[in-house]
C-alpha cells in the first residue's frame, strides 16, 4: 500500500490545492481512494511536513563549529544598500521572460496568462510592486508556495526519499527578480564578492568553485 500511495501523492497533493491540512475535510470517495488508503495519504504528508519543517536544523547540527565567525570574511564597505522603485518597463521585460512550461503556484495564474496580458498588467504591477517597497512589506500571499516532494531515491515509504519544491506565485517570481538584480549590482559595484564566492552568481558554477579550491 506504501508504494500505492507514494506514486499517487504528487496528483493528490495538486488535487488539494496544494496545502495540505491537518483538519482536512475532503472525502475519499470523492477520489476514489479507499479509507486506508486516504489515512495513509494524510499519514505521509504529516510526517514529510514535520521533516521538511526540521531538516535544516538537523544538518545545521551536522556542521561542525569553527573558531572563525562568518562575518570576518564580508569585505568592509560604506556603501548601504535600498531598494529603489521600478519601472513598468522594467516590469513587462520581466513578465515577457516567464517561462509558460512552469507550474502555477497557489493563485493557479498561469506564466502564459501573464505573458499574453503584459500590456495590461505592467504598469498596475509596477505600481503594486513599488507600494511595497515603499512601505517595507511584502503581502503574505506571495510568501507562500505549492510544496511538492519529488522522489530522489530509496524506499518511497521514506520522507528521506523526497526534495520539496517550492512553487511560488508567477507574479511573487517577478517581484523577487527586481530585487535580486538591484541586489546584485550594489554587491557587484561595491566588490562585496570575493572571488572564491561561486553559489549563486552570474558565470560561476561548481568548476568554478573547484578551481578557486584547487588553486589555492
Amino acid at each position: 500500500m506504501a508504494g500505492s500511495v507514494t506514486s499517487f501523492i504528487c496528483l493528490t497533493f495538486h488535487s488539494f490545492g496544494g496545502v495540505f491540512l491537518s483538519h482536512c475535510d475532503y472525502d475519499p470517495k470523492d477520489y476514489n481512494i479507499s479509507n486506508q488508503f486516504y489515512a495513509e495519504l494524510i499519514q505521509f504528508w504529516v510526517e514529510f511536513r514535520r521533516h521538511s519543517s526540521i531538516i535544516g536544523r538537523d544538518l545545521a547540527g551536522d556542521i561542525p563549529s569553527a573558531d572563525t565567525v562568518p562575518e570576518s570574511y564580508l569585505i568592509s564597505s560604506n556603501a548601504t544598500f535600498s531598494c529603489k522603485s521600478c519601472s513598468s518597463n522594467e516590469v513587462q521585460k520581466l513578465l515577457e521572460k516567464l517561462k509558460t512550461k512552469k507550474a502555477s503556484g497557489l493563485d493557479n495564474l498561469p506564466s502564459k496568462m501573464l505573458k499574453t496580458a503584459v500590456g495590461f498588467l505592467a504598469l498596475s504591477l509596477a505600481f503594486l510592486f513599488n507600494q511595497s517597497i515603499s512601505a517595507g512589506i511584502v503581502p503574505t500571499e506571495w510568501k507562500l508556495a505549492r510544496v511538492t516532494p519529488i522522489f530522489k531515491k530509496g524506499e518511497r515509504q521514506d520522507v528521506n526519499s523526497y526534495r520539496p519544491i517550492s512553487i511560488i506565485r508567477a507574479v511573487a517570481k517577478v517581484f523577487e527578480r527586481i530585487f535580486y538584480d538591484q541586489f546584485v549590482k550594489y554587491l557587484n559595484d561595491n566588490d562585496l564578492l570575493v572571488n572564491c564566492q561561486s553559489g549563486f552568481r552570474s558565470l560561476h558554477s561548481t568548476l568554478t568553485s573547484l578551481l578557486e579550491a584547487s588553486n589555492n
